[in-house]
């Protein structure tokens, strides 16, 4: 689960368009050797956990920020981009619940 923040707005933001604005942010963190090579700049923090989860919706930002950390390239698995047609990978047959 990528650790985000989302709110709403409403008035402009950054453009003419008046009303109502869903704002959405995620933290980074720096890369792991996994995302290093496609992404140099930064990854999103990912959290695993019910506990990281609860953590980071509920405590103080002093405590939270302890999980702005990548996540270990040994937790990831990179996959070939999946392409409708005639490309290379495909949809995955099952998901696994990071939480189950």
């Amino acid at each position: 689960m990528p650790s985000t923040i989302t709110t709403d707005a409403n008035g402009p933001k950054d453009s003419p368009r008046e009303g109502e604005h869903d704002l959405y942010a995620f933290l980074k963190t720096d890369p792991n050797e996994i995302v290093k090579p496609i992404h140099p700049k930064a990854m999103p923090v990912l959290l695993t956990t019910k506990e990281e989860c609860e953590i980071w919706l509920t405590v103080p930002w002093s405590e939270a920020k302890a999980l702005q950390r990548p996540l270990p390239a040994e937790r990831m698995l990179v996959l070939p981009r999946y392409m409708q047609v005639g490309g290379l990978g495909g949809l995955p047959t099952q998901t696994k619940d990071l939480f189950g």
